[in-house]
């Protein structure tokens, strides 16, 4: 128990300006009201340190019976004040948990008409109580031995404190291959953590923590594969011929990371391919650790270069060869004895290597070039079942000076002839 009778400073200054109002309401002298008012010192008696979520007795010594007796409970959270009759000269005061609940240092200061007294209170706090908080970042790490998380636990008692500096923290960690670690920390502060490194194995890894009686819910992380060591890129389908439209696909190999740990599903793969036709560029996700792309081909022949990436892995280039889609390229030109008729072009069948038409929409690119100046004429034409044709008027035809020479280019594959003027 500990005593505490002399008023402080601030409570001195708080009575004399409360002496000072008394004086002006009852128009008197100030030396007359000061010579009736006077002081006792009350006897406020507690424990030294005491639990935060129990009662906290305060015995009051030196007041009058029947006087209105003022309790004050003032800490960092707040002011309560408490009022109680005097049933006698001391008088014992429960002080409820819920009007004291924050542990640290409270002070409680007693009025009475005649008398102050005023005492400190060290509020510890109870034990940790459940749930218990507790929380884990990140939520994924790699598993190469050398990435860490932590696991953090907030312990607090029925009133909601921090418990105290150096209460005990237990954590179970069960890795991807099922074996379980079990380590103690103390809290410093709020909270009690962990580091925990990952493992070469992935998979989840659940960690779980209790502080004495209380439990808290498991969590988890994912440990995860790495960058790939080897990346490479296989044809799934034979190369069709470049007619723009058929799609080839082609996969990335098995990830695995230097460990053997698949990569996880969702793992993006570019594909960068550089051809005749420019550059494309294209995303796919991985599933059971394979990258599957699905590839138009180009309305070109030629070749092109295929390099995929994935974190800071790159496959060797996949150089692929594009065939002509076209194998028989017929131009057929009429030139008719009318004079106000002009020059007809028909282009087809034109067929693939496999002997097909070429497919619908398949553009013919139709060119006149004079032979004698700048001139030309440019056209285009779908074709439809292989087939095509264009009609050039005669007035179009009057501007060139001689021959001219007849282009008709589909999908890379040209057919050419000079005719004279007709």
């Amino acid at each position: 128990m500990r005593t505490l009778t002399k008023p402080s400073r601030r409570v001195v200054g708080v009575f004399v300006a409360l002496l000072a109002a008394m004086a002006v309401w009852a128009a008197r002298p100030d030396a007359e009201v000061l010579a009736v008012i006077e002081l006792s010192e009350l006897e406020v008696q507690s424990p030294a340190t005491h639990p935060a979520d129990v009662a906290l007795p305060v015995t009051i010594t030196g007041v009058i019976p029947g006087d209105v007796v003022s309790v004050i409970i003032e800490s960092s959270y707040g002011i309560r004040p408490i009022e109680v009759i005097a049933e006698s000269t001391s008088i014992q005061v429960e002080i409820a948990p819920s009007d004291h609940a924050e542990a640290g240092l409270v002070v409680i200061d007693v009025w009475s008409p005649n008398g102050y007294g005023s005492t400190t209170v060290e509020l510890t706090p109870g034990e940790a109580v459940g749930p218990l908080d507790v929380y884990l970042g990140p939520r994924t790490m790699f598993a190469n031995g050398n990435d860490l998380a932590m696991v953090v636990a907030v312990p607090v008692d029925v009133q909601g404190n921090p418990v105290a500096t150096g209460t005990r923290v237990d954590t179970r960690t069960i890795r991807p291959d099922r074996s379980v670690e079990v380590d103690t920390t103390t809290t410093n502060g709020l909270l009690g953590y962990r580091i925990i490194f990952s493992e070469t194995l992935a998979g989840p890894t659940t960690v779980s923590a209790t502080s004495g009686a209380a439990i808290g819910p498991a969590r988890r992380v994912d440990e995860v594969a790495n960058t790939p060591v080897d990346l490479d890129l296989v044809l799934l389908d034979p190369v069709p011929p470049a007619d723009g439209t058929a799609l080839v696909r082609m996969a990335t190999n098995e990830l695995v990371d230097q460990f053997g740990n698949l990569l996880p599903d969702g793992t993006i793969v570019t594909l960068d391919a550089v051809g005749v036709t420019g550059v494309r560029r294209q995303t796919a996700a991985t599933i059971a650790a394979v990258a599957t792309f699905v590839v138009q081909v180009p309305d070109l022949p030629g070749q092109a270069t295929l390099t995929a990436y994935v974190s800071t892995a790159t496959s060797p280039p996949l150089v692929v060869d594009f065939e002509p889609a076209v194998a028989e390229l017929p131009v057929r030109v009429t030139v008719p004895d009318e004079v106000d008729v002009g020059l007809q072009i028909e282009v087809g069948a034109v067929t693939t290597p496999l002997g097909s038409l070429i497919p619908d929409g398949t553009h013919a690119l139709i060119t006149l070039q004079s032979n004698g100046s700048d001139l030309r004429i440019v056209r285009r034409t779908q074709l439809y079942r292989g087939a095509g044709a264009i009609t050039i008027s005669r007035q179009e035809l009057d501007d060139f000076g001689g021959a001219f020479r007849l282009t008709v280019t589909v999908l890379g594959v040209q057919a050419t002839a000079d005719w004279p003027r007709p």
